[in-house]
């Protein structure tokens, strides 16, 4: 495994693994230990500042027993590159792929350096990404005392400002429980907003959601707060010749409905299944993608309709979605595939499960 840093190591905000991604780590017989460090998400609540419900899940719906599972990318992370290595896999840091060239003596290439990453198009890949002109500021920070540890919170107002908060346990070295917090931002305004100063930022966390206020604490200024830019990838096909995409180098969305990590472990299962059934590499890769291309399409589809709807300059998409989002998820058919979506299970926008 080639790698661009140095010294391989995890960065990016927590990370929300959903049912169909923790069957993938049962398979492997990793769950336990992910769930040791992990955080069972049972629902997820999405108010205005008014207290409307937008977005309510309660995964026990979907089945008994059902969750979600926030985690620290770097619990993640450890778990699997730990694995990796018991599995033999040499990781080598400090190498930078630019082009065909890294690929050109092995059997089997396989991009997986995530949305932004320029290899697609180094590599003669068909690629129309869009590149979303909003993001977020976000950290993870320690859990105040009190907070509900079992529901991804967000609280809205319009479509220009939400603020979330994921419980995500604890990292790989045990500390925690930590929350990750996001706050939605248009890239272009963040400089803007750091120039008002961090004083004034932290009033306005306070106006938007008072409660969440205290776990903003900890940071002292605008250098504890991350920035997270989205992309929606458009790449067919996923291959070329021995080459091949997955994850969200394949197809990277907006995180609007935390799909990403699980639709990455679903990928690295089937190409593994492709390439135990198929000997030749460039078939193997494309029977991947194809039994992949509904369950991603789906997702792709579905973020790309709901993004404007909570981070855009459109008032009046704020305003249906406050309006009927909230009532539309209780009549009887549109709430199941409302709940299929979330949990991960849905294939198609009319309806198509994954099969189990």
């Amino acid at each position: 495994m080639l790698e661009r840093a140095s010294e391989p190591s995890p960065i990016g905000s927590g990370l929300l693994l959903q049912p169909p991604g923790l069957a993938v780590l049962r398979r492997m017989g990793l769950l336990d230990r992910m769930l040791e460090r992990g955080a069972r998400v049972t629902g997820l609540d999405g108010r205005t500042r008014s207290g409307r419900s937008v977005l309510a899940l309660d995964y026990a719906k979907w089945e008994p027993g059902c969750f979600g599972l926030g985690v620290h990318r770097g619990a993640l992370w450890h778990l699997l590159q730990e694995t990796a290595l018991a599995d033999g896999v040499a990781i080598e840091g400090g190498v930078e792929v630019k082009d065909a060239e890294a690929f050109r003596d092995c059997d089997l290439g396989l991009v997986t350096s995530g949305s932004r990453t320029a290899l697609r198009k180094a590599l003669g890949f068909d690629d129309r990404t869009h590149f979303y002109e909003w993001g977020a500021l976000w950290a993870n920070v320690p859990m105040p005392a009190g907070w509900r540890g079992d529901t991804l919170a967000q609280r809205f107002d319009g479509t220009r400002r939400m603020m979330g908060m994921m419980p995500i346990g604890r990292d790989a070295a045990g500390n925690g429980p930590y929350l990750t917090m996001f706050w939605s931002e248009k890239l272009d305004r963040i400089e803007a907003l750091k120039a008002r100063g961090w004083t004034a930022w932290r009033d306005d966390v306070r106006g938007h959601w008072p409660e969440a206020h205290a776990a903003t604490e900890c940071l002292g200024n605008f250098d504890a707060l991350s920035i997270g830019a989205y992309a929606d990838v458009r790449v067919t096909p996923w291959s070329r010749g021995h080459i091949g995409l997955a994850g969200d180098a394949a197809h990277g969305t907006s995180p609007q409905l935390g799909q990403g990590a699980t639709l990455a472990l679903m990928d690295a299962e089937a190409l593994c299944a492709a390439l135990e059934a198929e000997p030749d590499v460039p078939r193997a890769l494309a029977t991947y993608a194809k039994s992949r291309r509904n369950h991603v399409a789906y997702y792709q589809w579905a973020s790309r309709m709901l993004t404007p709807f909570f981070q855009s300059e459109g008032r009046v998409l704020g305003l249906f979605r406050d309006g009927f989002m909230g009532y539309a998820a209780e009549w009887p058919y549109v709430g199941w595939e409302t709940l299929a979506t979330l949990t991960g299970h849905k294939t198609g926008i009319l309806g198509g499960r994954l099969r189990p």
